[in-house]
This record gives structure tokens, C-alpha cells and sequence, in this order.
């Protein structure tokens, strides 16, 4: 009898475990934000590892791209400070600003923003633990890194010219990760990327140019290192602007966009939406003033705000842009990411289940007809 006993017993252990080992861990999803991560990035020549042990408790942005991009995750609250060019932002969002104004990113204002910085953290309302976020303006961000650096601020990074989508992606990932935000937005990302690359695997590219206005240097186009470079790429476009023998991210000569959109009359013409939306252009304008008033076979698509930018908003107008160069290929809506893995599994473990109480009975009557 003892011999019965110690089978059955063994029995159930073994079914238990079975059991036990098909369900997942929920601790395994739950701990995700806890893992420590590294943000690696260059600023001025020079790479810098930033180490996080989790995410922080705080953040100060700079740029609106950054500010969309927390705006966008459920970790709104840790938007400590922000410039002003994040209320853009909150408008389109259709929030009211309530996180703290610094200063913009600029040399003359490198200063104010370290004081600012100081007086929060003497304050409590900040701490050297938390992050700051620069964008664009390279000098500017390298004074101000380096000021907070020797004070002993440990998670300052530095978001600049991408010259890949899968940059924006990860830039997006990272500052996720930063706020331990569960939102997964750069998995829309991937997933809408991957299925532009799908779509347009075997098609050829289409001639396409992005086009900028400078109020201080006129009309300019995209040549290479730059968002909106890496937009067209991505999008299935070949960039009729890079320039090999240049390296500046905009050419600003507007006989050059005249010649190049000549060499190639049927090139998609991408124009910034800062001509419009800060200037008071319009397309109209802008086929009067370069293309002497005839747009001949050019489609021209207004670039929006959102779209040039690293934030979760960009995968949208990569869709759009892969429209507009390869609208035969590139239809419909653009299309949202499901985790098709994480699919109910309750009807599973309950089989599971069933299975261990027959084996277990099973296992009974076998014992009482042999003992």
C-alpha cells in the first residue's frame, strides 16, 4: 500500500509539473520595464554610453518630436520640463501644458538651461538620476551635456540627424524605455515598415525630392543624413538631391532643385509643411516661385510636421510617402500592429488541466487493479 501510495504521489508531482511548465510566467512581462538597458549615441564625433538600471522618474525634453513622442506613451506624468517648441505638441495632441517651460536648445541659451536644471534638483522636483533629453542644435547640445556631465547628471543623451528609419524606431524604443512605458509604439513601427519593405521588395524606385524653405537661405533640398532623407529611402524612393561630393543635410540652391526636378520630370516632390504651416506658403506658391508656375508631371505632397520627426507619428507618414511614390502597391489604411501572440490561452491550460486529471485517475485505476 505504501509503494501505491509513493507512485501516486509521483504521479501528481510529475503531471503538476507539467502543468506548471506550459503556463507562462507573468512576472516574465511585468519585470520587462525593470531591465536595465544602455542608450548609445555620437555628438560631435565622440560616442557616449549612457547605462539605465530602469526607467527614470522624471524627463526634460527638448524638441517636439521628443515631447510627442512621451505624449504618445502612458507616462505623461514624468514630462517634468519641456521648450516651447513641445506646444506644438500639446495642441495637436489637445492637452494643456501643465509640465514646466525651459528654455530652447541654443548656444545662447546654454546657461539658463543648466540653471534651470540646478534649481530643480535643489528643489527635489528633479534629480541627477533623471533624464535629459537633446535634440537637434549640436553645439548647443554638447555645452549643455557637458555641464550637466560635470555636475554629475548620469543619463543625459542626445537625439540628432538619423540617417536610417530603423534610428527613429529605436529612438522611440529607447525613450520607451526610459519612462518604462508599456505602450510597445515602436512595434507599430517595425510592423508598418516591415510592411512597406514587403510591399515594395521587388518594385523599383521612384525619383523623389525633399524639398525645404529657410526664410535666412531660401530653398533648399534634402541630400543625405537627414529624417526626411531616410523617409524617402524607406518609403521605396531614390533621393534626386544627394549630392556626393556635399555633406550638408539641406543644400540650400534653388537653381539646383530647378536642374535636378528637370532631370527627372516625373519625381515626387515632398515639401516641408514648415513652409506653410510657419511661413505662409502653399504649394500653389511654391510651383509660382521654383517651378515658374508649371508643375508639370510632378506630384507634390505636403511632408507634415509629424512625419519628418522621431516620433511614433513618423510610421504614418511613411505609409503615405510609400503611397504617394508607389500608389498602384501602397493602398489602404495604414496599418496597425496586434500582438498576435498574446492569444488567449485559457482554453489551452484547461485541456492541460483535464489531460493531468485523467492521467492522474488513470494512473489510480491502473495501481488498484495490479495492488
Amino acid at each position: 500500500m505504501r509503494r501505491t501510495s509513493i507512485i501516486i504521489a509521483a504521479v501528481t508531482a510529475l503531471v503538476t509539473m507539467l502543468v506548471v511548465s506550459a503556463i507562462p510566467l507573468a512576472s516574465d512581462s511585468s519585470d520587462a520595464a525593470d531591465k536595465s538597458f544602455d542608450v548609445k549615441y555620437t555628438l560631435k564625433n565622440v560616442e557616449y554610453n549612457v547605462h539605465f538600471d530602469g526607467p527614470v522618474d522624471h524627463v526634460i525634453v527638448f524638441g517636439y518630436a521628443a515631447a510627442l513622442t512621451v505624449m504618445d506613451t502612458d507616462q505623461i506624468d514624468k514630462l517634468y520640463a519641456c521648450d516651447k517648441y513641445a506646444d506644438d505638441a500639446y495642441a495637436e495632441k489637445g492637452l494643456e501644458r501643465k509640465s514646466n517651460l525651459i528654455a530652447n536648445l541654443s548656444s545662447s541659451n546654454v546657461d539658463l538651461i543648466f540653471s534651470s536644471i540646478m534649481q530643480a534638483v535643489q528643489k527635489g522636483e528633479f534629480s541627477k538620476d533623471d533624464a535629459v533629453i537633446l535634440t537637434t542644435m549640436t553645439s548647443a547640445a554638447d555645452s549643455v551635456r557637458s555641464k550637466l556631465a560635470a555636475e554629475g547628471f548620469t543619463h543625459v543623451v542626445f537625439y540628432g540627424s538619423m540617417s536610417e528609419y530603423s534610428d527613429i524606431i529605436r529612438c522611440v524604443k529607447e525613450i520607451e524605455m526610459m519612462l518604462g512605458s508599456g505602450s510597445n509604439l515602436y512595434k507599430n513601427m517595425e510592423y508598418i515598415l516591415e510592411k512597406v519593405n514587403d510591399a515594395l521588395k521587388d518594385v523599383p524606385k521612384k525619383d523623389a525630392m525633399f524639398v525645404w524653405y529657410s526664410p535666412s537661405n531660401g530653398w533648399g533640398y534634402g541630400n543625405t543624413g537627414s529624417l526626411s532623407v531616410s523617409m524617402i529611402n524607406a518609403a521605396g524612393g531614390n533621393n534626386i538631391g544627394y549630392t556626393p561630393d556635399s555633406s550638408e543635410t539641406i543644400i540650400y540652391n534653388k537653381s539646383g532643385i530647378i536642374q535636378k526636378l528637370g532631370a527627372s520630370p516625373e519625381a515626387v516632390i515632398f515639401l516641408d509643411s514648415g513652409y506653410i504651416r510657419s511661413y505662409g506658403g502653399s504649394v500653389a506658391q511654391f510651383v509660382n516661385d521654383v517651378l515658374d508656375g508649371d508643375q508639370g508631371k510632378h506630384v507634390i505632397c505636403v511632408s507634415e510636421h509629424a512625419w519628418n520627426n522621431y516620433c511614433p507619428e513618423s510610421a504614418e507618414g511613411l505609409w503615405k510617402m510609400a503611397h504617394v511614390l508607389h500608389p498602384d502597391v501602397i493602398e489602404g489604411d495604414v496599418p496597425v500592429y496586434t500582438d498576435e501572440g498574446s492569444k488567449d490561452n485559457t482554453a489551452l491550460y484547461i485541456g492541460i488541466g483535464v489531460a493531468a486529471v485523467i492521467a492522474v485517475a488513470g494512473a489510480l485505476v491502473f495501481l488498484r487493479m495490479r495492488y
